[in-house]
């Protein structure tokens, strides 16, 4: 089997999410970048959606993973979003990146992310 990618970039959302109290006050914005990994040959011969990563009902899961927080770590949410992704047949592999502005470091750094890979195998 020959696996290409879907990318999803700069999906803008919201959750709770940090240690502080501060942090956990209200929603604050995140920057998701996604690269699913999946057999797409059938898609690419049939032209249809059912045969392949809907990457709209992706980005809904990942927007409603995000707004269930609250969350305290980045880690933490990035791992739900994979475990989610990968609960779809037909993905075998996901990366994803979680780009979040502190509010506790403004002026400071621009932004914090964290990348992680899981897979089928």
């Amino acid at each position: 089997m020959s696996l290409q990618q879907i990318e999803i970039t700069g999906l803008h959302t919201v959750a709770k999410i940090g240690v502080s109290a501060k942090e956990q006050k209200s929603p604050q914005p995140l920057v998701i970048d996604i690269i699913l990994e999946a057999d797409l040959s059938a898609a690419v011969e049939t032209d249809h959606l059912s045969d392949t990563v809907d990457y709209v009902a992706i980005v809904h899961a990942v927007e409603r993973i995000a707004k269930e927080g609250p969350y305290s770590l980045i880690e933490s949410l990035a791992n739900r979003i994979c475990t989610e992704i990968l609960s779809n047949p037909r993905v075998e592999g996901v990366t994803i990146k979680v780009k979040k502005f502190p509010i506790d470091l403004k002026n400071k750094v621009e932004s914090v992310a964290v990348g992680l890979s899981r897979s089928r195998i």
